[in-house]
């Protein structure tokens, strides 16, 4: 009877060994996912557990809860997703639910707002993605039979847009909150300032000037005016979408109209019509 408890008790010691290899906590990371050698200044942590061909990789905070559940093909040198694809907020609330085939999305993605209202609903078919519904998070839906401009704000803070007509997304720009006056558009290729980015920036700092009136009165702001560029790389439809002053609006309007001819933007090699947004910052001296 002692002999089999022994066995027994040495059985359970060696399932319990093969369970934990299984389901080991393998690195740590800070909060921009970087890895770390060791839990000092860890924010999240990771556990991966082979199940027949694929690995499930649980991710967590540093609180213990789950930041996020999937199927994987392979964990190293990169996440490889396979499957079902959960994320969560904090407090246990699901983020977002996915499914991929190889690496590739598939199938209905959904996301969700932290209140728990859904965010947006699109749907993945080899290279194609058709977008049906993208809320506020008091429920209203910016698309009208799948056509709108979709408004965002991303986790560093950046104002976001997507036109998208018929499910389909045309383009999309952002206004990046860290660099005040810098305009980014995300496309295929994005239509350019002559020379580049430098070059803007030179040319508003050479041409902006601050409003007299403004400046008695210690007006400042971020003025935004909207502009597009054309097949041609011709400028037109300038429009101020969001006033500080009457002479700072006036003023950035008149700068931005004077921009050169830029590069179109071009989508499968073919110039495309582009919308953007470019704020023009008035600071005083302190």
């Amino acid at each position: 009877m002692k002999r089999y408890l022994f066995t027994l008790a040495f059985a359970l010691a060696i399932l319990s060994v093969y369970a934990q290899s299984n389901d080991e906590k393998i690195a740590h990371f800070d909060k921009d996912w970087n890895k770390l050698p060791d839990t000092t200044g860890a924010v999240y942590y990771r556990t991966v557990k082979r199940v027949a061909k694929k690995y499930i990789v649980r991710d967590h905070y540093k609180s213990g809860k789950l930041q996020m559940n999937a199927e994987c093909r392979a964990y190293k040198p990169e996440l490889r997703y396979d499957g079902a694809v959960t994320h969560f907020y904090e407090r246990g609330d699901v983020q977002y639910q996915a499914t991929y085939d190889d690496g590739k999305l598939t199938g209905t993605f959904v996301s969700y707002y932290e209140n728990g209202q859904v965010k947006e609903k699109r749907e993945h078919a080899g290279d194609k993605t058709r977008y049906l519904h993208y809320f506020t998070d008091t429920g209203h839906d910016m698309l009208t039979q799948g056509t709108g401009l979709v408004t965002d704000v991303n986790n560093a803070g950046d104002t976001c847009y997507s036109r998208i007509n018929d499910h389909e997304l045309k383009y999309e720009y952002s206004v990046r909150r860290a660099l005040g006056d810098t305009l980014f558009s995300v496309a295929e290729t994005q239509a350019e300032f002559p020379n580049g980015l430098p070059a803007l920036m030179k040319f508003l700092q050479n041409n902006v000037s601050y409003p007299k009136s403004a400046r008695w009165r210690g007006v400042e702001g971020i003025v935004h005016v909207a502009f597009v560029v054309g097949k041609d790389g011709n400028l037109s439809e300038f429009k101020v979408t969001k006033r500080v002053h009457p002479d700072l609006d006036r003023e950035a309007l008149r700068v931005v109209m004077m921009y050169p001819r830029w590069a179109p933007g071009r989508t499968n090699g073919k110039p495309v019509k582009s919308h953007f947004t470019q704020p023009i910052s008035f600071r005083l001296a302190k």
